[in-house]
């Protein structure tokens, strides 16, 4: 069984900078996967207005994959004006490729529009994900650790994970008002204990008493 718990986090201020920093490089990966399909769009067109037709189609003006997108992406890091994207943990790029390549997907099917540029405004929401794949995501006694972190974050645990937990993603985002929140996506054989404080009763109004419920409270005028 696959669920997910999201939990209200606390990172320092050095930490708070990572998380900044990454999501703004997996804005930049998104991007770039954007433009080198918008690029690929205008020549399809440009291919199909010189007469050609949708069996000829060149390679370069057909839809590109995440696989490509990620192999143009490691070549962009050899170079000056990308190389800083080295500093970031390759697993959250890599979780942001494949995001873009969801949704190009969806829109391929008909389920969602193209992918669009993110924005990179002063105060724009922030969000990391990170998937598991060797020691990417561990957690230990009740403390998790993330590539790129030197400590285990700081997280108020308002409920346990269950004890065979496998995680399987985390993501960190940041809200407009500066909260900051970790959902953690797990696969677990326990399953989730039924939330018993939801109660129903039922209310009678009557002529002696003005309301009796199923409880057996009464309430009088």
């Amino acid at each position: 069984m696959i669920l997910a718990h999201e939990y209200r986090c606390y990172p320092t201020d050095e930490e708070k900078q990572f998380i900044a920093q990454t999501s703004g490089a997996c804005k930049v990966v998104y991007n770039i996967a954007v433009a080198a399909n918008k690029e690929a769009n205008a020549k399809y067109w440009a291919h199909i207005e010189a007469g050609g037709t949708k069996k000829d189609i060149p390679d370069e003006a057909k839809p590109v994959s995440w696989q490509q997108i990620s192999n143009r992406v490691t070549q962009l890091k050899k170079t000056e004006r990308y190389a800083f994207l080295n500093e970031t943990p390759q697993n959250a790029q890599a979780k942001a490729i494949k995001n873009y390549g969801t949704a190009q997907t969806n829109r391929i099917d008909g389920r969602a529009k193209a992918p669009k540029f993110k924005h990179f405004d002063k105060d724009a929401r922030q969000a990391v994900s990170f998937t598991t794949g060797g020691n990417n995501i561990v957690y230990r006694n009740g403390k998790l650790k993330l590539p790129g972190m030197k400590d285990s974050f700081n997280i108020h645990w308002h409920r346990p994970m269950p004890a065979d937990a496998k995680i399987k993603e985390a993501t960190i985002k940041r809200n407009l008002i500066g909260h900051y929140y970790i959902s953690i996506c797990f696969e677990t054989n326990i399953l989730p204990e039924p939330n018993n404080t939801a109660k129903s009763i039922g209310i009678d109004l009557g002529i002696k008493d003005y309301a009796i419920c199923s409880n057996g409270e009464v309430f009088n005028l």
